[in-house]
């Protein structure tokens, strides 16, 4: 009788020691997505990274960008000072060429 019941004890034993809590199927299961999770996280990050490293391209292409506009503002200021220059040194010279031709009338005038 004694035997009887260690026996039947142990298999109980076995029973409770020998399965787990988790099928093995779920186990298995949970690990492959867990190594999917791990692979999408790998790919994302370097997809961020990528994307990190454009977003800095772009910065500094705006920043080159602002300088060379920048700089083409004052190529245009400067230009249009000296259209501005040209433009008034021209309407001199039209005054200036106008006062001869008045002054060489008057001369023909008193030579004739």
């Amino acid at each position: 009788m004694k035997r009887i019941i260690t026996s039947v004890v142990c298999i109980c034993l076995s029973g409770v020691f020998l399965t787990s809590c988790v099928s093995k199927r779920k186990y298995v299961s949970a690990r492959t997505r867990a190594a999917d999770l791990a692979n999408e996280n790998t790919k994302l990050t370097a997809r961020v990274k990528g994307q990190q490293d454009t977003i800095n391209a772009l910065h500094s292409r705006v920043g080159a960008l602002g300088n060379a506009n920048e700089n083409t503002a004052n190529e245009l200021l400067r230009t249009s000072n000296e259209l501005y220059k040209t433009s008034s040194e021209l309407n001199m010279t039209k005054d200036q060429i106008e006062a001869q031709r008045k002054r060489l009338e008057q001369l023909q005038t008193l030579i004739a």
